[in-house]
């Protein structure tokens, strides 16, 4: 299991990146998860989200793909990851900005589109 807290007086986006991230620049993160179109797919999450004319009923949450939280002072959110061997790859793949930071490349992202659970299981 990985738990992240925030412990700030901020909200923080947070989701898990399709590849580990590194030392890669908040702005390129951004750009690549939410610009960047998966193989096998026709369009990115950024084009999901800010396009006006698509209606949703259910659709099925993809970790790497389009999976977002938002972590608001004080809350907790687990990652519960039924594969010990995993658990490394997600810990390198987790992306946390500041709201403040996200928003300077990306405005805020519809309430419809964040994970509402503390928790996610991984199988």
């Amino acid at each position: 299991m990985i738990q992240i807290d925030n412990q700030t007086k901020n909200k923080y986006y947070f989701w898990v990146n399709p590849t580990p991230i590194g030392q890669i620049a908040p702005e390129l993160l951004i750009r690549c998860y939410f610009w960047s179109i998966p193989e096998g797919y026709d369009f990115a999450f950024g084009h999901l989200i800010t396009e006006p004319n698509i209606e949703f009923g259910d659709y099925e949450i993809k970790l790497g793909y389009n999976f977002i939280k938002l972590l608001s002072p004080g809350e907790s959110f687990r990652l519960i990851i039924t594969d010990d061997e995993a658990r490394d790859d997600y810990k390198n793949r987790l992306v946390i900005i500041s709201e403040k930071e996200f928003q300077k490349y990306f405005d805020t992202i519809p309430d419809f589109f964040l994970y509402k659970d503390d928790h996610i299981i991984i199988r």
